[in-house]
């Protein structure tokens, strides 16, 4: 009997030892969390955000022409005639190293421009 008093004992002990999610509270964040005292006001964080989200509406950079342009505008309009007459030039000299050839074609138009 005394075997299993003690058995049961420890049993219990270990029982008791054992960790479980309960044994910590656990911190949610609330609203008031979220707010930070100035000069004795409240002020909300996401408010002070708005506020510079609307700001940034107006301090945004206009975007260029070129980039507005669709795709295929684009490339029609920048690149497919240096890239043409490029690749008629590969074709015309035959280079050992063509990618290098093209590259250096178009950077020399590219300064010509």
């Amino acid at each position: 009997m005394s075997n299993k008093r003690l058995s049961n004992s420890s049993q219990q002990q270990q029982q008791q030892k054992k960790p479980s999610f309960n044994d910590q509270p656990t911190v949610i964040p609330t609203k008031e969390d979220d707010k930070k005292s100035v000069n004795g006001s409240q002020i909300n964080d996401s408010q002070d955000g708005a506020q510079k989200q609307q700001q940034s509406k107006f301090d945004l950079p206009q975007i260029p022409k070129f980039q507005s342009l669709p795709l295929r505008d684009y490339f029609d309009n920048n690149l497919s005639a240096i890239l043409l007459e490029g690749l008629k030039e590969v074709g015309r000299q035959r280079p050992e190293n063509p990618i290098r050839f093209l590259g250096e074609y178009l950077l020399e138009q590219d300064k010509q421009k």
